[in-house]
C-alpha cells in the first residue's frame, strides 16, 4: 500500500497518534539529536543524522527494574504501553531486528518482549549518508520490519506500509493516495566502506595479530563503544535493599564487555585482563561470534563506536589493516599509533 503525506501535516499526524500513544522520536539537544518521548508535536525533527544514542534504550533501558519487594510481597513491574517510534533511521531498525534473535531466543527476555511487541515503527530513509556511517556495506540501508516507511520526496514524505498496524494509521485522511513510482530513490555518497567478503575467515586467522596489542595500548577502556552501540545487550544485576533490609529492588543495568571487571569471575580470575583482549572482543563479536550463531554481522554500520570514541579507533579501519597482511601500516595511523599518554586501566 502505497501513500503520500504533505509534510507539514507531519504534525497534525503526531499529535493524533499521542492521544493513544507514547511517541518517541528524534529532537534536537544542543547541536546533536537524541530519541526522547516527545511532550509536543513540534518537537519531532526528521531531517537529522544519528542520534547520541540509538532508540534501542527503550527497549533495553540503560537502569530496567525487574523486581520489587517489601516485606514478603514480590512486585513485577507492569509494562503496558502502547508505543510508536516515529522517525526512526533504516539501521536503528535492523539492529532491533537483530536484537530479537537474542531476546527471542532460548533464553526469553519478557520486559523486552513486552516492550517490543506493544511497539510500532515509523522509518524514515536518510537524505545524506553520514560523515561516520557505513551501512550501505552493512545492508542495513534498507529497514526490515518497518509498519510505515517514510521517503522524502520533497513538499511530501512517500509512505509504504509494512503491516496491518501501518495501514491502520495511513487510513487518516492526511494520508493521501500514491503511486509507487512517485518514491525518489537517492544514491548517497558514503565515505567509510566495509569489505564484508571472507571476513569470517579472516578474523579467524587473524586471532593472534599484533594489531591487538596495538589497539589494546591505544584504547581507553572507557566502553563507549558498546554504550552507544544498537546491538550490545549484555547487563549486570544489581539488588539495592532498603536499611531496615525489608524492601529493596532488582536493577538491570548496561555492562560492557570493555570494562576490566567484565569477565573477572570468583576468586579473582579475568578471563579478559587485558585491554587488548576486550577490544578484540567488541569487533569479533560483532563480526564472527554472532555470524556463527545467527548467521549475521552484530554491526549495523551506524558509526558511533567511530564517532564517540576518544581515542578514534574505528572499526572500519581495523578491518581494512586486517586484510592488507602489514603491508600498508602507513596508511592506518589512527588506529595503530600508541596513545600512552591517554592509556588507563588494568592490564
Amino acid at each position: 500500500m502505497f501513500r503520500k503525506i504533505k509534510k507539514e501535516n507531519i504534525v497534525k499526524i503526531v499529535e493524533i497518534l499521542m492521544k493513544d500513544y507514547d511517541v518517541l522520536a528524534p529532537v534536537r539537544k544542543e547541536e546533536r539529536f537524541v530519541f526522547e518521548k516527545i511532550k509536543k508535536p513540534e518537537e519531532v525533527i526528521l531531517d537529522y543524522d544519528t542520534t547520541i544514542l540509538p532508540p534501542k534504550k527503550f527497549l533495553l533501558p540503560p537502569i530496567e527494574t525487574m523486581m520489587k519487594f517489601d516485606n514478603s510481597k514480590i512486585g513485577i513491574p507492569e509494562n503496558n504501553k502502547k508505543t510508536i517510534f516515529f522517525g526512526i533511521h533504516p539501521c536503528d531498525l535492523n539492529a532491533i531486528m537483530l536484537l530479537d534473535m537474542v531476546e527471542y531466543d532460548d533464553y526469553k527476555d519478557p520486559y523486552y518482549i513486552k516492550k517490543r511487541e506493544n511497539s510500532i515503527f515509523v522509518v524514515v530513509e536518510c537524505k545524506e549518508a553520514g560523515e561516520y556511517c557505513f551501512c550501505e556495506s552493512m545492508g542495513t540501508d534498507v529497514p526490515k520490519g518497518y509498519d510505515l516507511f517514510l521517503t522524502d520526496i520533497g513538499n511530501y514524505y512517500f509512505v509504504e506500509t509494512g503491516s496491518r498496524k501501518g495501514e491502520k494509521i495511513v487510513k487518516n485522511k492526511l494520508f493521501e493516495n500514491a503511486d509507487k513510482n512517485e518514491k525518489i530513490e537517492r544514491k548517497k555518497n558514503f565515505v567509510r566502506k566495509v569489505n564484508l567478503e571472507n571476513l569470517e575467515e579472516i578474523l579467524k586467522e587473524k586471532f593472534d595479530d599484533k594489531i591487538w596489542e596495538q589497539l589494546g595500548d591505544k584504547c581507553l577502556i572507557c566502553g563507549a563503544c558498546s554504550f552507544v552501540c544498537p546491538t550490545c545487550y549484555c547487563y549486570s544485576v544489581k539488588d539495592v535493599v532498603g536499611l531496615t533490609l525489608k524492601n529493596g529492588e532488582r536493577n538491570r543495568v548496561w555492562d560492557s564487555c570493555q570494562l576490566v571487571d567484565f569477565a573477572r569471575v570468583a576468586g579473582g580470575h579475568n578471563f579478559r585482563g587485558k585491554r587488548s583482549a576486550r577490544v578484540q572482543q567488541f569487533i569479533y563479536h560483532k563480526m564472527l561470534y554472532f555470524m556463527e550463531k545467527y548467521s549475521s554481522f552484530a554491526c549495523v554500520g551506524c558509526g558511533r563506536c567511530i564517532r564517540e570514541c576518544p581515542v578514534d579507533i574505528d572499526i572500519t579501519d581495523v578491518t581494512k589493516k586486517l586484510r592488507c597482511n602489514g603491508k600498508c601500516q602507513k596508511h592506518f595511523p589512527s588506529i595503530l599509533g600508541k596513545v600512552s599518554d591517554f592509556s588507563v586501566g588494568g592490564d
